[in-house]
């Protein structure tokens, strides 16, 4: 079996896409090495191999001067959007030069996207269908471009991966797409997101001047998608005692569409409520994720909703949207409620902060729950769909 993997999600810093693209990546190499079942695997980002991802991830520009120049070209496309589109139309014709002499290879694609005029076998993880179930949380531009995309990998891909049965049941819903086409291979938490004790938390946390087990954490992108919003109006139905000793926290990166939502979130930093962390490294996630006291998750729609996984893994209490794949993730180990219900949400908060002994149950619960998902069954599960074809 012949592989090439595309890596083109591989930037710092890392989304779902790209956590999802890198272990694969790093998953299938061992698989190559330890069982010789792949006789060659291959990397493939923006017109060119590529030899070790890792060096995709490295922060020293130095390191790479060809790496540099393309990542700098990236951030240049995604900021100009005339370039942008030609690149879009130009791009395939690249591909289909380069890749023309490896039609023995099956092509897989991580990120929804198959190229055009590969000759090979092809498979695409399609995440979800947000794009089209949710188009008014998404640039018009990114609807456009991605629907385009997604129809054409869904006409012409020869399988079909994706991360949750609640996405493959949409999938196979909406295209009316073939079920023995298409698997569902969940995702899973890297191994250092596992419950941390107060004196390994306490050096990380004291710069933020959070204390262990004594604040709320959302992990999000600050964009609408992610209902932001409710959970800053559960937050601040709050009893005052409970607001006082437990703070909520925010960590994610900016999104789109989401003046509004930092405008929300600004009267509660004022009032000292609210501590919003913005992008907070792979390295130390594991530790803010241990240090709270709950985790909670208003997410609309997602395709996994990895952060709660993450969370389960650090034996934290979680409280969760009922929609989309949320309530299989969390296996019945979450508190789950409508999207938009804010009063069940501050409810729910309230009783697990007054609760010890149920708020120690379901980080239990929480916890052995995670157990089931690994990344070794993922890429398991991902050679053997390979082997279908």
């Amino acid at each position: 079996m012949k592989i090439i993997l595309s890596v083109d999600a591989l930037t710092e810093p890392l989304t779902g896409i790209g956590r999802y693209t890198l272990e694969l990546a790093n998953g299938l190499n061992n698989y190559q090495i330890q069982l010789k079942s792949i006789e060659s695997l291959k990397f493939y980002k923006y017109g060119k191999w590529i030899g070790d991802i890792n060096s995709l991830l490295d922060k020293n520009p130095n390191t790479d001067l060809s790496l540099s120049l393309t990542n700098n070209i990236n951030k240049f496309l995604k900021g100009n959007k005339c370039i942008k589109k030609a690149y879009q139309i130009i791009n395939p014709y690249l591909t289909k030069f380069r890749l023309n002499k490896f039609d023995e290879y099956i092509y897989h694609s991580p990120n929804f996207y198959i190229p055009r005029g590969f000759s090979g076998k092809t498979i695409a993880t399609v995440h979800d269908l947000s794009i089209f179930k949710y188009p008014q949380f998404h640039p018009k531009s990114r609807v456009e471009y991605m629907e385009k995309e997604i129809y054409h990998t869904i006409k012409n891909a020869d399988f079909l991966l994706t991360i949750s049965e609640n996405s493959k049941k949409e999938i196979i819903d909406f295209f009316g797409y073939d079920k023995n086409k298409i698997d569902a291979i969940p995702l899973a938490a890297q191994n250092n997101f596992k419950p941390y004790q107060m004196q390994e938390t306490n050096l990380f946390l004291s710069q933020f001047g959070l204390k262990h087990k004594q604040y709320i954490l959302c992990l999000s992108t600050i964009e609408p998608r992610k209902n932001i919003e409710t959970l800053l109006s559960a937050y601040e139905q709050l009893p005052a005692y409970i607001k006082n000793h437990f703070p909520l926290v925010i960590a994610g990166g900016k999104g789109w569409d989401s003046d509004k939502i930092y405008q929300k979130m600004e009267n509660l930093i004022k009032n000292g409520l609210l501590k919003y962390l913005g992008y907070v490294s792979e390295h130390n996630l594991p530790l803010l994720l241990s240090g709270a006291k709950l985790f909670v998750f208003p997410s609309i729609y997602e395709g996994f909703g990895l952060p709660l996984l993450e969370a389960m893994a650090c034996k934290v209490p979680v409280i969760a949207s009922n929609s989309s794949s949320l309530p299989e993730v969390a296996g019945g180990a979450a508190c789950l409620l409508g999207s938009y219900d804010s009063y069940g949400f501050s409810q729910s908060i309230a009783n697990l902060i007054e609760d010890e002994n149920l708020c120690n149950k379901r980080g239990e619960a929480a916890l052995e729950i995670s157990k089931q998902y690994t990344w070794q069954a993922t890429i398991e599960k991902t050679v053997a769909s390979y082997n279908k074809l």
